[in-house]
């Protein structure tokens, strides 16, 4: 079964198993986790859940983040095309992937259609409460 997240939030919160695979705004969202400290193995989807939805519902402040700390070096040092608005740049970017760390805290990675940093990706970085902690350029 697969679930696009938001929208199938219910869904998701009711699938008693592991046999399913995410989606968001159309693209495959890979989800990767460590065994989480602290949580017992019959809690580990329930708390797998809870941090993929935390992450989800921070799309828009991480969108935010990266375009803070990234807009004005991929104008400067990056773009060879035409010029981008702030906006279009945040448009560009698609999360791909969420990694779940053993202390809770996680990361988002967002990829772009157009390869705007050449194989580089923009991650942000969420503490155990899915509170924004920051966001680098990795790859």
């Amino acid at each position: 079964m697969t679930f696009d997240l938001p929208r199938d939030t219910d869904a998701f919160l009711r699938c008693a198993d592991w046999d399913f695979s995410l989606t968001h705004d159309g693209g495959d969202l890979q989800v990767s986790m460590q065994e989480i400290a602290g949580v017992s193995e019959d809690q580990e989807l329930a708390q797998f859940k809870k941090v993929v939805l935390g992450i989800i519902g921070k799309k828009e402040e991480s969108l935010s983040l990266a375009a803070d700390r990234f807009f004005a070096e991929f104008i400067e040092k990056w773009n060879c095309g035409a010029p981008m608005s702030r906006d279009e740049f945040v448009a560009r970017l698609k999360p791909c992937s969420i990694t779940i760390e053993s202390d809770h805290s996680a990361a988002m990675e967002f990829e772009d259609e157009e390869d705007m940093f050449r194989g580089h990706a923009i991650v942000v970085r969420f503490d155990p409460e899915s509170e924004i902690v920051g966001a680098d350029l990795e790859g």
